[in-house]
């Protein structure tokens, strides 16, 4: 099961914390360069970067996102950098999409996918869960995509907190926990819109689920441990724990804000015998 890092660097201010651990950070662009190459060291090869901008704005240019890609590939050409697309920390209302304005939404995100491509980004990973960005990325942008099949939670709050991303009102166009039929029916949709992979979210919320996506895809399906869910993690052990139930449930690759603990003590387990690993 691949391992994969979230990482937050602001366009400005300075590193700030958000209550998830001393490494998981908001970072400046000076401290994210330093983190970066801690978690190489550490063994972390793959990255799933967001960004937070100095303004909020219904007219974004996308110009300091793209920027902050290219330096990090030019620095680090051999890490694979998947970047979240996505409007939330760059909307004044905090939400994914702009409401009711589907047509806007799709102009502004396929804008972002092409500027990030250009930029250097490996996979470009939308989340607003719209009609028309998974299909828009693939047809017009030269970079795999990996789709968000995202559930309504209040498991994001650590996340949004980070990514200064509390929106105005309930975000309603995220999948009904109380439906799984929401979730086969989007993972379908984005698979057949050109979708590389899929990503579900939050990982609990899917571990029943999994399966009834991968019957209808050969496309790696992984999942995303979001920050609630991280953060009921205390030690290194219920991190492994955790992580070995993701990876029996199905998934191809994990997100998980503890990647650059896992990345070796998870292989080392896996090699191990399940009884007395205490």
């Amino acid at each position: 099961m691949e391992l994969i890092q979230p990482i937050f660097v602001n366009q400005s201010g300075s590193t700030r914390e958000a209550g998830l651990g001393v490494e998981n950070k908001n970072y400046s662009q000076t401290d994210l360069f330093e983190r970066i190459q801690k978690d190489i060291d550490l063994g972390v090869d793959s990255f799933l970067l967001f960004t937070t901008p100095d303004t909020k704005t219904w007219l974004p240019t996308w110009d300091w996102q793209s920027e902050i890609v290219n330096k990090i590939k030019n620095k680090f050409p051999k890490i694979e950098l998947i970047v979240d697309v996505c409007l939330c920390s760059t909307l004044p209302d905090g939400h994914c999409r702009v409401m009711d304005k589907p047509d806007t939404t799709a102009k502004l995100l396929l804008n972002l996918g092409k500027k990030l491509d250009k930029a250097g980004a490996d996979i470009l990973a939308p989340s607003d869960m719209g009609e028309l960005t998974v299909k828009n990325l693939h047809a017009e942008t030269e970079k795999k995509v990996m789709a968000y099949v995202k559930w309504r939670s209040v498991f994001y709050s650590s996340f949004r907190e980070l990514a200064n991303s509390n929106p105005s009102s309930e975000r309603t166009y995220q999948m009904n926990i109380k439906n799984e039929w929401d979730a086969t029916g989007t993972a379908h949709k984005y698979d057949s819109d050109g979708a590389d992979m899929l990503l579900m979210k939050p990982a609990y919320h899917s571990l029943d689920i999994i399966g009834l996506v991968k019957c209808g895809t050969y496309k790696p399906v992984g999942m995303f441990q979001v920050s609630d869910e991280y953060k009921g993690l205390p030690t290194l052990k219920h991190q492994i724990e955790a992580a070995t139930i993701i990876k029996r449930a199905g998934a191809r690759f994990l997100v998980s804000y503890g990647a650059r603990d896992l990345v070796n003590n998870f292989r080392e387990f896996e090699e191990q015998p399940m009884i007395g690993y205490d």
